[in-house]
């Protein structure tokens, strides 16, 4: 009798369901679908210490194209399962830059996410980068930066992205001392297709952080604010930027700041309040 695996060949039939579940659905394919989503096939807590559970099944997982398995994190793992999920996400420590001592920080951080009442998705690798980022307390390494926003679903084509690319290439023009050019909504004689231009690459890749906040503290909506609460509050924000960068001129980072972005909008989005984002 002909066994499945070799009648058929099912690493090609799960990416042809993944695509038609994007077609018809038009949103990619959910990571834990069962069988042939990304991580329908992780390694329940329970299971990582039993090789038996964690191979019996190896042949058919190969077939279809599963050749690493991370483990699922929820509220009941280990501190080391963390540190699993975060070398199966982001590589050694030594090769990407996390440091391991902030692993059981991570795992208290769950519980207290858990205590609470926040929902939050650590099983991707932007969703465990975030929940490190927030216990570390410091810029997160550059090579996980890059795996964040590889890995990101929310495109560069995002309305609320391109419109903040739009506005950081126009203060880059600024810091340059060049004039800006009008903005569409000055030129267009179209109301209906008013729009931005779709530029996604960053004209530079960093300006100074206090350039940066300034022009925020500029922005009308902040205007009822006091001034020195405000100055205070950059003040604050500028000293921490320094302790963690290490330099007396701190710099605001295109990537980081972009990565942020989408990590509210990827938030917002889980909760159901995108829809109140008007302007940020």
């Amino acid at each position: 009798m002909t066994s499945i695996c070799e009648k058929y060949d099912l690493q090609k039939m799960c990416e042809a369901a993944r695509k038609v579940t994007e077609i018809s659905t038009r949103q990619p394919c959910p990571t834990h679908e069962e069988i042939y989503g990304s991580q329908a096939f992780d390694i329940p807590y329970f299971m990582t210490n039993l090789p038996s559970c964690r191979y019996s099944i190896y042949h058919v997982l190969t077939k279809i194209g599963v050749t690493d398995r991370a483990v699922r994190l929820n509220e009941i793992v280990l501190p080391s399962f963390i540190y699993k999920a975060m070398e199966y996400h982001f590589g050694p420590p030594e090769e990407t830059g996390w440091d391991p001592k902030h692993c059981p920080l991570m795992y208290k951080a769950i519980h207290n996410h858990l205590l609470t009442g926040l929902s939050r998705d650590y099983n991707t690798s932007l969703g465990l980068g975030h929940l490190y980022s927030l216990v570390s307390e410091q810029a997160l390494p550059w090579p996980m930066v890059q795996i964040m926003s590889e890995r990101c679903t929310i495109s560069n084509h995002h309305p609320v992205v391109l419109e903040f690319i739009y506005r950081w290439n126009r203060l880059c023009q600024v810091y340059e001392g060049k004039e800006i050019e009008p903005h569409p909504a000055a030129t267009s004689k179209s109301c209906m297709f008013l729009g931005i231009p779709a530029i996604t690459k960053p004209r530079r890749d960093t300006m100074p952080f206090e350039f940066f906040t300034a022009d925020v503290m500029r922005n009308p909506v902040l205007e009822p604010i006091p001034r020195l609460f405000k100055l205070t509050v950059v003040s604050l924000l500028t000293n921490d930027e320094r302790k963690h960068q290490g330099r007396k001129i701190p710099l605001i980072n295109f990537y980081e700041t972009l990565l942020r972005l989408k990590l509210f909008l990827a938030e917002a989005d889980s909760l159901g309040v995108l829809g109140q984002v008007d302007d940020l």
